[in-house]
């Protein structure tokens, strides 16, 4: 199980875009943070709800629900919950959206298709199946 690396507990890193914006990689051209961090949703989620606490987010952190929409995405397709710490998280067409702490650097999917719930975001919004290299069992959702 991968462990958390600094960029999730430092407020020092410097953003390479104004927002959240696209970025090509294996799976095709996906949603990123300003950092360029790769984004995911979990397919465990329901209504626009978070199910994910706890160790699960120390893994896939929350991305922050007043993290702005860089230019050349549709503004309309994202959005924001409230999770039960009373945070905001970002949402894409009302689905949660998380980091993962197992990319180690911008443009890594290595999340992708963890435990078969855990997957990249189009640039549309909408969520990428394809099957990556992780595929690992963390959590046996």
């Amino acid at each position: 199980m991968p462990s958390s690396p600094s960029r999730f507990t430092t407020t020092t890193s410097e953003a390479v875009s104004d927002g959240v914006s696209t970025r090509a990689t294996t799976l095709g051209t996906v949603l990123v943070d300003p950092e360029g961090f790769t984004m995911y949703v979990f397919t465990v989620d329901a209504d626009g709800e978070s199910a994910c606490y706890d160790s699960c987010a120390t893994l896939w952190p929350p991305v922050p629900g007043d993290t702005a929409i860089g230019p050349g995405l549709n503004p309309s397709m994202f959005g924001a919950t409230t999770r039960t710490d009373g945070t905001t998280q970002l949402t894409v067409n009302g689905q949660p959206l998380y980091l993962w702490a197992g990319d180690a650097a911008p443009g890594d999917v290595t999340g992708q298709d963890v435990d078969g719930v855990w997957f990249v975001v189009g640039s549309d919004g909408v969520m990428i199946t394809e099957a990556g290299d992780a595929g690992e069992d963390t959590y046996g959702y």
